[in-house]
């Protein structure tokens, strides 16, 4: 039997939102290496950017506009579970650094209204 891990956790950097529910990192590795990954917000479902239905198209415009603002230039924390992953995203859960506490980024989103739980 596998031992049970604990959630692995690392310091981010947004480098592009590609989604309201969707972004791409940079992920502090340690030891000096880093990776460039794309992550899935655990728990939030925003509407489609690329949606055939206009009105869901400028939600997620939207929705995407909302979630640059709040991670571009803010540090990171995120907490990735193991082995789960979904069309070759990382699921994550993501906090930022916001005055002088991490908050929860899926908290901040739901506060905006932009998005609802899967």
């Amino acid at each position: 039997m596998e031992p049970a891990y604990p959630p692995w956790r690392f310091r981010g950097e947004a480098l592009r939102v590609i989604d309201g529910d969707t972004l791409r990192v940079r992920l502090d590795l340690g030891f000096g290496i880093d990776a460039r990954v794309d992550l899935r917000l655990v728990g939030y479902d925003a509407p489609e950017r690329h949606s055939h239905d206009p009105a869901e198209r400028a939600a997620g415009e939207a929705a995407a506009a909302r979630l640059a603002a709040l991670v571009l230039g803010r540090p990171l924390l995120v907490t990735t579970e193991r082995e789960r992953r979904t069309f070759a995203r990382y699921l994550a859960h993501v906090a930022l650094w916001q005055g002088d506490a991490w908050r929860d980024l899926v908290a901040l989103l739901r506060e905006g209204g932009d998005g609802v739980a899967p």
